[in-house]
């Protein structure tokens, strides 16, 4: 094989790869929340834009960002530490509509959460946290209650 072909052959490699990551990247985007099959007791909602992770803390009555970086279908979060700490969170993929994090402690399925009011609209000071937190307690309510039905069936 001649220098040319392997270097087409390593440049269509990458360009590949790069554009499985910046797929998947554009994917993850947008509001989240647990599925009550997941491990988690706990309804959850969160927000992914193009380069950081929102989560609300419903006890603490707000939320945090993280950035992030997604090599190899591996997600990974930076920690606002002294050295910028990287945390594997797991293997991420796009099943069915749903975002799906696999990791030794089980993982989790999250559904686009398409209600208003969001977190994006919160973080992006279009709302206030009174009338997303009204909306938060609404949505978290009803996955309790599909929650409790699907464990009694």
């Amino acid at each position: 094989m001649g220098i040319k072909k392997i270097y087409c052959f390593l440049i269509t490699i990458i360009f590949l790869s790069c554009t499985s990551q910046d797929s998947i990247k554009s994917k993850i985007q947008g509001n989240w929340y647990l599925t009550y099959e997941s491990v988690s007791d706990h309804y959850g909602e969160f927000f992914i834009d193009s380069n950081r992770i929102c989560y609300y803390h419903e006890f603490k009555e707000k939320y945090e960002c993280n950035g992030y970086i997604i090599k190899e279908n591996k997600l990974y979060l930076k920690r606002k530490t002294k050295n910028d700490s990287l945390d594997y969170m797991g293997l991420i993929s796009i099943k069915n509509n749903l975002l799906v994090i696999d990791n030794t402690d089980g993982g989790g399925k999250f559904s686009k959460q398409l209600l208003k009011p969001n977190l994006e609209d919160l973080i992006h000071q279009k709302i206030k946290l009174s009338v997303f937190y009204e909306g938060y307690t609404i949505r978290a309510a009803n996955w309790e209650e599909s929650k409790l039905k699907s464990l009694n069936q």
